[in-house]
């Protein structure tokens, strides 16, 4: 079984990074996430019961 406290990095786009930027002030070169937390995202509902409802915003940006 996967450890549910790993981090999973995925790198921003240059664009990507505008938004975020924009969005919130800050620069980021990556998205951060647990493992349950990128499993949530992929399939809502499915892990940790959110019953298919939004997902409040979660993970960290790694900045510059």
């Amino acid at each position: 079984m996967s450890n549910e406290s790993s981090q999973v990095r995925i790198p921003l786009t240059p664009e990507q990074r505008a938004m975020v930027k924009q969005a919130t002030g800050k620069d980021a070169e990556s998205l951060e996430l647990s493992v349950s937390e990128l499993e949530e995202r992929i399939a809502p509902g499915k892990v940790g019961g959110l019953g298919g409802k939004s997902n409040p915003a979660g993970g960290t940006f790694a900045g510059a």
